[in-house]
């Protein structure tokens, strides 16, 4: 049996690397799974208590945009969420 420590850790573990598999994610799957699916897990793990986790998907953040090209009016959309959660955010944390 697991202690609660080693679970955390695990779900850490996994966490990361789907953060760090979310760009390839969003090339591989049309874009509306990437909108309802893909987008909100790229939101919770740039707001998760693991520094690392969230670090991990940052860089998917230029695949998920690029991947409404053709629909500006979403991109802008994401870009300003993006801006208003964490690029202006006011802890050092969350940007």
């Amino acid at each position: 049996m697991q202690s609660f420590e080693e679970a955390s850790k695990q779900e850490w573990r996994l966490k990361t690397v789907l953060a760090q598999n979310l760009g390839n994610y969003a090339k591989l799957f049309e874009d509306k799974t990437v909108y309802t699916e893909f987008l909100p897990m790229f939101f919770k793990f740039c707001s998760d208590s693991v520094a690392r986790v969230g670090q991990d998907a940052c860089p998917a953040m230029a695949d998920i945009i690029e991947k409404f090209d053709d629909l500006p009016e979403k991109q802008k959309g994401i870009a300003r969420v993006i801006k208003s959660r964490y690029y202006k955010a006011r802890t050092y944390k969350k940007r």
